[in-house]
């Protein structure tokens, strides 16, 4: 799926989508939460209050797990901290990417303890073990994701 207009508006640094909606203005975009050097962070369209959801885009042409580094993953960590600080999370609550993801630009979803996974087991990755695995190796990803067809 390629990346919707609302998100490739907010990575070129633009408050609007350039489409007209229904009223034929131009429409806000979403609210960035944080924004660091490598991430902008929104509420994504499944964030509820008593259920939250974030997600974290990154700026640059990173399209997936597969591309992933040290780099990012303290970009992440500082997202993390920053919501930590905000009490926007929780520290027992989730962090994960998809893989494969449905849109090829690298997200992470900050969601609570109790969210409701839709993809299957196979297909999310947790950020303590996506550091574990890094750690150990820095082409892990490169070198053991497997892409699994959904039949």
């Amino acid at each position: 799926m390629d990346i919707p207009n609302n998100i490739k508006s907010l990575l070129n640094g633009s408050d609007i989508i350039d489409t007209k909606g229904i009223s034929g203005q131009d429409q806000p975009l979403e609210e960035i939460i944080y924004e660091n050097k490598l991430f902008i962070l929104i509420k994504d369209k499944k964030h509820q209050e008593e259920s939250y959801h974030y997600t974290a885009f990154i700026k640059e042409d990173i399209r997936s797990l597969i591309e992933i580094n040290s780099d990012i993953i303290n970009s992440i960590l500082d997202i993390k901290n920053n919501l930590l600080e905000r009490n926007l999370i929780q520290n027992n609550d989730i962090i994960f990417i998809h893989f494969p993801p449905s849109i090829w630009r690298l997200h992470i979803h900050f969601v609570d303890k109790n969210h409701k996974f839709i993809a299957s087991d196979n297909e999310i990755f947790f950020l303590d073990k996506i550091i574990e695995n890094i750690s150990i190796n820095k082409k892990y990803y490169i070198e053991n994701v497997i892409i699994r067809n959904k039949l």
